[in-house]
């Protein structure tokens, strides 16, 4: 999503899932991860999404972009038709290996292809598969820091596979990205209001193992 001052973070609601996300906030701030991607083409899929402040609750929510592909005429979304700037961003699927859960790291482009990327791309071109990979991360910046970067330290490589993983977090599910149709969202356009659905799940996501039922992102930019 795009960058938001203190007012406008503020206005978002709190994660629906108590340890949805990562949260590294303050200068030195780690935790040590592991990647649920087969294959770095996997991890370098996103979504297209659209942030748009709804007048009825004062709150900022991340909306589906409804374009498929970059060539589609912006007639297909109304956001785009109406000049709303679309926005790629990468919900990172991470395993937290002192929790065992998974969580979100949310991630601009150029991190992902320019300093993640890079890493695993290396472990992979060497056969090592990336679940098999624990990297610990440690945030260079006070909170609010617009300069702030993020170390990446690759741990002992081990032999866990995907299905030893739990489920990824579905961003949808959780009402993190929210999904709505054309009319509805040319109804936005003209009254700047969404439906008052809620998060249909408020709930922390259980930690369930993989099985044979792996997660489709549904993600129109991968």
């Amino acid at each position: 999503m795009a960058r938001l001052n203190a007012e406008q973070a503020a206005s978002f609601p709190q994660n629906s899932g108590r340890n949805s996300f990562l949260a590294l906030q303050n200068d030195g701030d780690s935790a040590v991860v592991r990647f649920a991607y087969n294959t770095v083409a996997d991890l370098c899929g996103c979504d297209s999404i659209h942030v748009i402040k709804n007048n009825d609750t004062d709150k900022y929510v991340n909306v589906d972009c409804l374009k498929t592909d970059y060539s589609n005429p912006d007639s297909v979304c109304p956001l785009c038709a109406a000049g709303i700037k679309m926005q790629k961003t990468y919900y990172l699927q991470v395993r937290n290996e002192e929790t065992g859960e998974m969580q979100l790291w949310q991630r601009s482009e150029n991190f992902v292809l320019n300093t993640l990327v890079p890493v695993l791309q290396d472990y992979e071109d060497d056969g090592t598969p990336i679940t098999g990979v624990p990297i610990k991360i440690i945030r260079h910046g006070a909170k609010g820091d617009l300069n702030t970067t993020y170390a990446l330290i690759p741990k002992q490589v081990d032999g866990m596979t995907l299905d030893q993983f739990p489920e990824d977090i579905d961003v949808r599910e959780e009402g993190i990205i929210k999904e709505y149709d054309f009319n509805t969202l040319q109804n936005y356009v003209n009254t700047g209001k969404l439906p008052n659905n809620g998060n249909s799940n408020e709930q922390n996501p259980a930690i369930r193992p993989r099985g044979n039922n792996p997660m489709n992102m549904g993600q129109p930019a991968r």
